[in-house]
């Protein structure tokens, strides 16, 4: 979160946070509060214009296995998929029966889950065959215990997976109603969502400098876009084509198939392509 006193910036985990927090510094902008992935208040957003990162679910999920494989000791996924804890990530402050309440499903799922090679079987190596055994577990309703207690317990676990949870927990309001079983349907979760989102502006990481100043320069933060991105050394260039064929490196047709069936709420809402 970086709180300007004319904007608020929302940094979502793993869609360029830290080139818009550095670009944002080489414009000379400088917040009047800053807590890295932090969640705003009703005060810090009344009044201001509020915009956040996000990208498609297909590059998100490639990038947030990769971090685990060089971060691994900074990444909560890597924590929770490669060390048996029955109680860590259960979100007790968030929600103290729900997470009570995952803790019998998260040793019922460890009896099927191999600790012992997990590091090596999904983090060894930047290799293809380990994001694919390991992309398969993260989204796995069934084994979302392992990640988040309270995500696992909620009603959006049946039809939603990490990054669409992720996104409601910090970029709307009313946690209480997205930790409980009552967003049981995808519809159920798109009017919910459409009432308690804060954010008015969105800025895609795949066009993530171009976007970033085409909003500062909408929100009145900047006069003249075009000199603020050459400012923060970009360009308008499309680096499309080399993500794509990224992307089709590590994901095969069936594993495209799985992140669109789990992802579906943004994939509509932001009208994300499949990759393949």
């Amino acid at each position: 979160m970086f709180l300007h006193e004319d904007f608020l910036y929302v940094d979502l985990n793993k869609t360029g946070t830290v080139a818009v927090e550095k670009a944002l510094g080489t414009l000379g902008f400088k917040p009047q509060k800053y807590k890295h992935h932090g969640k705003p208040t009703k005060a810090d957003v009344q009044s201001r214009k509020v915009f956040a990162t996000i990208r498609d679910p297909w590059s998100f999920y490639l990038s947030l296995w990769a971090y685990g494989v060089t971060h691994a000791t900074l990444s909560g996924p890597y924590t929770r998929l490669t060390k048996f804890n029955p109680l860590g990530g259960r979100g007790g402050s968030i929600n103290r029966s729900a997470a009570a309440l995952s803790i019998p499903t998260y040793l019922a799922q460890s009896l099927s889950y191999d600790w012992k090679t997990a590091h090596e079987r999904l983090y060894g190596a930047m290799e293809v065959e380990r994001f694919r055994n390991w992309l398969p577990i993260i989204l796995d309703p069934k084994r979302a215990t392992f990640i988040s207690g309270v995500f696992s317990q909620s009603g959006m676990v049946r039809h939603s997976g990490l990054l669409t949870y992720r996104y409601c927990k910090l970029l709307c309001f009313d946690s209480a109603t997205l930790h409980s079983r009552k967003l049981t349907t995808l519809d159920a979760l798109k009017a919910w969502e459409e009432e308690q989102c804060y954010v008015d502006h969105f800025v895609q990481t795949a066009n993530l400098m171009p976007d970033l100043v085409d909003t500062l320069a909408r929100i009145g933060a900047i006069g003249d876009a075009e000199a603020a991105l050459t400012q923060v050394g970009a360009t308008r260039s499309n680096s499309t084509l080399s993500s794509e064929s990224k992307l089709a490196t590590y994901y095969t047709p069936e594993l495209v198939a799985a992140v669109a069936e789990r992802e579906r709420f943004l994939i509509d809402k932001f009208h994300y392509p499949a990759p393949m």
